[in-house]
């Protein structure tokens, strides 16, 4: 399993990002997969409220399903509540 999440990892990796600042931070525990923004790779000066950070994690997190679908895989998407709290996928 873990060869697989490094694979579909990579796949994801080729997600667009803002600039591509690729302003997302990964953190993987066992099948499961947390993704949260890098706050050292957000633009301040050009994305002050955030916009385009939050929207290149969601294209990270649609490339992250399509990759794991082409592993076989499901991924199931969980939102947390915060923006200041972790995205899981």
């Amino acid at each position: 399993m873990e060869k697989h999440i490094q694979d579909i990892l990579c796949l994801a990796l080729s997600a667009p990002s803002a600039h591509n600042s690729q302003p997302w931070e990964v953190c993987v525990e066992g099948n499961r997969i947390s993704i949260g923004l890098a706050k050292k790779r957000l633009l301040s000066n050009s994305d002050a409220n955030k916009r385009q950070a939050f929207t290149s994690v969601g294209c990270f997190i649609s490339a992250l399903e399509i990759a794991a679908a082409s592993r076989g895989y499901v991924a199931l998407s969980e939102y947390a509540d915060s923006p200041n709290e972790i995205f899981c996928a």
